[in-house]
């Protein structure tokens, strides 16, 4: 297959009101496409994973889409899931063509922050990162935030003198 999709939280049945993440995680040599839906406005046509809906109705279906990424011009762009936070991707999608320009903001929690890049983005603990899509043809480029529970410290100083934080 071209790869899974999974749920969080997975569950045998939903009460209404769940907030229901969709992770769609391609296999090698392929990319995610979009997400596909009959009854989950929300989430239809999605192209970039992960997505999230509200349970509204009885037997919400969902259908993640995989594209053969060997003998086209284009890469997939796989943020690696991670807890404390997300990174938004703009443009939000996951195909793109090699020299792309592709912008990441790091999303931290409530009490998390950014402790720093992986990947690709790797350099850095700015919040917003672009970055240029490299790679053959047919291959996949990996990013990711890694997110630590913790308030940062903000200092100034008022005339002259420093801060030393030990």
């Amino acid at each position: 297959t071209g790869g899974t999709l999974t749920a969080v939280p997975s569950l045998n049945r939903y009460e209404y009101g769940t907030v229901v993440r969709l992770e769609a995680a391609p296999s090698a040599g392929y990319g995610f496409q979009k997400f596909n839906s009959l009854n989950v406005a929300e989430v239809k046509n999605k192209t970039f994973t992960p997505a999230t809906f509200t349970v509204t109705q009885a037997n919400p279906a969902v259908s993640a889409v995989f594209v053969a990424l060997e003998g086209t011009e284009q890469l997939s762009l796989r943020v690696n899931p991670t807890s404390g936070g997300y990174v938004q991707v703009t443009p939000a999608k996951n195909l793109f063509k090699a020299g792309d320009s592709v912008t990441l903001t790091a999303v931290p929690a409530e009490g998390y922050l950014l402790d720093a890049w992986d990947g690709a983005a790797s350099a850095g603990r700015t919040l917003t990162r672009t970055i240029t899509i490299q790679g053959d043809a047919g291959s996949a480029q990996k990013v990711g935030a890694n997110f630590v529970a913790g308030v940062r410290l903000n200092t100034s100083v008022e005339g002259r003198g420093s801060v030393t934080v030990t």
